[in-house]
């Protein structure tokens, strides 16, 4: 375990500009919220090589949502335990499409490279999946097979996110209990592609939907637990918005909590999370002790797991809904927000 160097501040809740590299040759991690992307992240500096092998755990999830649908792809690689996943949320025609493949020892699995430059893969019986960055750029490409419903056999994807003005969050945080961890996410990003239900063909239109990112890597306590959500749309009046909350990890000092307007980065307070026991549809609230977040989360469909693996062990409640209410911006102007589509987790792992 190394020491944190120490970075500047802008003061407040202003994200200074990303560092080039996140970890020195010492492996010394350069702690704070930023706004950018990283050239390196090599946050496996920090680690001994036993821990280089087991205990790092790195994903990416990438996901779209719009007017009528809401679909995401995902690539964990958990040392002991791989994961890839496939799904799609038809809001229209209320059709859910999920499939799933979990790996022993991450087998078929890859998940390599910083943010900005990286390739998450995994291939195997469910079928193909590829996340991929480079000069801006990023792709997704799946083609997974499953129990669907309305006789389909396949669903495929096929995204490009272009490379644009918007502003990333780039977190590197120590953790309560122990550990280190970066995340680059973002969310309301320009998309193009299409979604293939069988033959059915969804065409992702700029303006229609819009992206989100998950970029994760570190080490985290042997168990772990938090409560997530992230959003993308337009607000109350046309704004651009994308939102990102957490508790309970990357927040041991500061928080990931922000809200990008126009592609613009700012900064929110601590959240709590008010979550329905088990499988309720009852909705979530997410508000915040400073009075800048105040929202509530109304479920639409979503997945949960009680998986145990012996020396991996999850539950998790993931859920596909949208959001209502209002967020104080910069200056405090108030943001108001009618239906905007995302996601939310309530996560236990032991890992």
């Amino acid at each position: 375990m190394k020491r944190a160097e120490p970075q500047a501040s802008e003061g407040g809740l202003a994200a200074a500009p990303c560092p080039a590299h996140l970890f020195d040759e010492r492996g010394r991690p350069k702690l704070g919220v930023f706004r950018g992307t990283p050239v390196t992240a090599a946050v496996e500096r920090w680690a001994s090589w036993l821990g280089r092998l087991f205990r790092q755990k790195r994903w990416q999830y990438t996901a779209v949502a719009g007017k009528d649908l809401v679909a995401a792809a995902a690539v964990a690689h958990l040392g002991y335990v791989g994961l890839a996943f496939v799904l799609v949320w038809d809001r229209r025609n209320r059709r859910w499409f999920e499939s799933e493949a979990l790996t022993p020892l991450a087998l078929g699995i890859r998940a390599d490279g910083p943010p900005g430059e990286s390739r998450f893969t995994y291939r195997g019986e469910q079928g193909e999946l590829t996340m991929r960055s480079s000069g801006g750029e990023r792709m997704v490409q799946a083609q997974f097979k499953g129990n669907f419903p309305s006789g389909v056999e396949v669903v495929q994807f096929d995204w490009v996110l272009p490379g644009s003005a918007f502003e990333p969050l780039t977190c590197v945080s120590e953790l309560s209990g122990g550990g280190i961890n970066v995340t680059h996410k973002a969310a309301g990003l320009p998309v193009g592609g299409v979604v293939r239900l069988g033959t059915e063909v969804v065409t992702l239109e700029r303006g229609t939907h819009v992206a989100m990112l998950d970029w994760s890597r570190g080490f985290p306590p042997r168990r772990t637990a938090w409560n997530w959500a992230m959003a993308a749309g337009r607000a109350i009046g046309g704004t651009p918005l994308g939102l990102n909350l957490c508790v309970g990890y990357n927040d041991a000092v500061e928080t990931e909590n922000v809200v990008w307007l126009d592609g613009q980065l700012h900064r929110l307070g601590p959240v709590r999370f008010s979550i329905p026991e088990g499988e309720s549809a009852a909705p979530w609230t997410i508000t915040s002790a400073a009075g800048d977040v105040d929202l509530t989360f109304e479920p639409e469909t979503g997945r949960s797991a009680d998986e145990n693996f012996i020396l991996v062990q999850s539950r998790y409640r993931q859920r596909i809904g949208t959001f209502t209410g209002r967020i104080l911006g910069p200056r405090g102007v108030p943001i108001d927000l009618d239906g905007l589509p995302g996601v939310t987790e309530d996560h236990r792992a032991l890992w």
